[in-house]
């Protein structure tokens, strides 16, 4: 049975970036975590209604050629890491 997850995030802060592309990263974003926890699922610390606060993530690099699509991939993927808690 696929458990049902519903997850929020009220802000991601990005800044530096053109609206147009803070569009493309946040779709991005959205796309790549339903992709990631369908995939991998979540940790069972991360239970019913588990509110965190603040969520840092692992940074990363990026150039400034790099596309938004792949800019927000690789936020999901510190998202994600930092959810289901793998390194």
């Amino acid at each position: 049975m696929q458990a049902n997850i519903e997850l929020q995030i009220d802000q991601l802060n990005l800044y530096g970036f053109s609206k147009k592309d803070v569009f493309y990263i946040g779709k991005a974003v959205e796309e790549e975590l339903i992709k990631l926890i369908e995939q991998g699922g979540l940790s069972e610390k991360i239970s019913t209604d588990t509110f965190l606060k603040s969520l840092e993530g692992k940074s990363f690099d990026f150039t400034p050629s790099s596309r938004p699509e792949t800019i927000g991939k690789q936020i999901a993927k510190s998202i994600y890491d930092s959810i289901s808690f793998k390194k």
